[in-house]
């Protein structure tokens, strides 16, 4: 056939479908999408009802660290807060509102409250089962004991980049604040944990040219030391003093601490692990911390030990592997 002719036949068959056969095509065309789509959210409620119902079984549907609470009043079910997360099927569809089906997963990435379209999700600590007290601090992150500042999880703010963000901080409001030079073997600050927060004081403290000590009762990485294997932990990026862009959307944490060990040694920072703080004694310009190692005097304190606590152990053999 010519190009004339196969020109003419596409004409013919454009001209075949206008009038009533188009809008046939084109109803039965948005029916079968809006059928698939029913289908797909069917499946996606029946899966997370029955995660839920599992974990209720198990009593682990009690979150036990920062965790995302979804307003069903404002929730349009949009799942665009399912896909969002990184640690995979931790919200799901239940009854067209998005729920916490995962709680014992999640690790409070925040990606899901980044992504709600209508701002329906808030992250918080503790639950009606589980309360979380958390310290009261002011705008500096400084306690009720003057000269002692709480940053990161421990003061609320599980999200990685904005624990970084806080230890940045409380390290520039302690450059404003202290005087030089400094009284001779006292040291500016102790920073008690080597996890995001601490190592992200110690860096902005470096980068001020203030004198100071880390001390972590484990290793570098602290609480994220102690996630799972390849457990995803980083979503956003945070710029470091001596480093530059630290953190991509999907590292494991793996990675994450590997890339600590990096930024500590960009910042020439000696972190002394194993090393955990039994006493605080003292007051403003002159605390006492008593260490497993030691006595270490500094003018000011941050805390940035985390929720993870001490754990006990149980004595057996493998318990010290990753």
């Amino acid at each position: 056939m010519s190009d004339r002719g196969i020109h003419e036949s596409v004409s013919q068959w454009l001209l075949a479908l206008e009038g009533p056969h188009w809008l046939a095509i084109a109803v039965a065309t948005a029916a079968l999408i809006i059928g698939v789509h029913a289908l797909l959210r069917w499946r996606e409620e029946r899966r997370a009802r029955a995660t839920l119902e599992e974990a209720m079984r198990l009593e682990m549907h009690i979150p036990s660290s920062l965790h995302p609470v979804i307003d069903p009043d404002i929730c349009i079910g949009s799942g665009s807060c399912l896909s969002a997360c990184p640690e995979g099927k931790i919200l799901g569809l239940v009854d067209g509102v998005a729920t916490l089906v995962g709680a014992s997963h999640c690790i409070g990435h925040g990606r899901c409250a980044a992504e709600c379209p209508v701002s329906a999700i808030r992250l918080v600590f503790g639950s009606a089962e589980r309360g979380v007290e958390l310290p009261e601090v002011d705008t500096f992150f400084e306690t009720s004991r003057p000269g002692v500042h709480i940053v990161g999880e421990l003061g609320g703010m599980g999200l990685i980049k904005n624990a970084l963000t806080q230890g940045l901080q409380v390290a520039a409001r302690l450059d404003q604040t202290l005087t030089r030079p400094h009284p001779n073997g006292i040291k500016d600050l102790v920073i008690v944990g080597a996890g995001p927060a601490g190592v992200a004081a110690a860096v902005g403290a470096r980068a001020a040219g203030l004198s100071f000590e880390v001390v972590e009762q484990d290793s570098l990485g602290g609480t994220v030391a102690q996630y799972p294997r390849q457990k995803l932990v980083m979503t956003e990026s945070v710029n470091l003093p001596f480093y530059g862009q630290f953190g991509r959307a999907r590292m494991s944490k793996e990675e994450l601490v590997a890339a600590f060990a990096d930024v500590t040694a960009a910042a020439r920072i000696d972190i002394h692990e194993q090393t955990k703080v039994t006493a605080i004694d003292g007051q403003l310009d002159d605390f006492v911390v008593t260490t497993t190692r030691g006595v270490v005097r500094a003018r000011r304190v941050v805390l940035a030990t985390g929720l993870r606590g001490t754990p006990r152990m149980l004595g057996v053999r493998g318990q010290e592997l990753s």
